[in-house]
């Protein structure tokens, strides 16, 4: 059985996979789940996720799977819709493609729960928090953005090794992500939630754009929790029987 390694940035995206006792490990551990599947929650950031790719590789991964949530470029998305990108599209580098027959058998698994979008995801340095700025992005016709996704198929491509991405959107493209919201979560994926509170004391009148990530974060969620138990523990890696 071809073990798989599954890359996190935040601990809110682990637990979806490894449940409360992810709360148990430190960013950057490896963790096996009892299907055998490979987790690392890495924290925030490309070099950060290639790190935490290649260490699943050295533990015995053969496969990658970037796993979280997302930002929404395109008017279509909406908090809680399911991305299977069949292309990781990178600015100053050339595009990254996953594996068709591992993503084809995931797609198939989550018509189960309404499907999930194909189009392609944009690679960023830095949280794309503006709608103008993610207007700017969407200029190459991605649906979504994140920070992790590139850097774990770009590792999976060098070592020869299949790749698949699974994202829900977090914030849709309408939804200005505010400064408090930037300012509270450290580079470890964790949330400061002194500097938060700090933050929000200073610029009381996010709180209404912050409870509209928290609802839209939260709907993001419970559907990546939803399309992980419809892949299967292997995250549809095996072709059926």
């Amino acid at each position: 059985m071809t073990r798989i390694g599954v890359v996190t940035a935040l601990p809110q995206e682990a637990r979806v996979l490894a449940g409360k006792s992810s709360l148990c490990r430190p960013p950057g551990v490896v963790a096996e789940l009892g299907t055998g599947t490979l987790l690392v929650q890495c924290g925030v950031g490309a070099q950060r996720a290639a790190s935490a790719a290649a260490e699943l590789i050295a533990r015995g991964a053969r496969a990658l799977a970037s796993v979280g949530i997302a930002g929404g470029l395109a008017p279509e998305c909406r908090a809680g819709d399911v991305l299977l990108p069949e292309v990781v599209q990178r600015a100053a580098a050339p595009d990254l493609t996953v594996d068709a027959a591992w993503r084809d058998r995931a797609a198939v698994r989550l018509r189960s729960i309404g499907g999930a979008h194909a189009g392609p995801l944009a690679h960023s340095d830095e949280v794309v928090a503006s709608p103008a700025a993610k207007a700017a992005l969407r200029v190459r016709g991605a649906l979504a953005v994140d920070m992790e996704s590139a850097a774990v198929v770009g590792v999976a491509a060098a070592a020869g090794l299949p790749a698949l991405v699974l994202r829900c959107v977090a914030d849709p493209p309408s939804l200005a992500i505010p400064r408090t919201a930037l300012r509270a979560v450290r580079i470890d994926g964790s949330v400061d939630f002194a500097r938060a509170l700090a933050a929000l004391a200073r610029r009381p009148q996010e709180i209404v754009a912050l409870l509209r990530l928290a609802h839209a974060s939260a709907r993001a969620l419970r559907r990546l929790r939803r399309a992980v138990l419809s892949l299967g523990p292997d995250l549809a890696f095996a072709a059926p029987p």
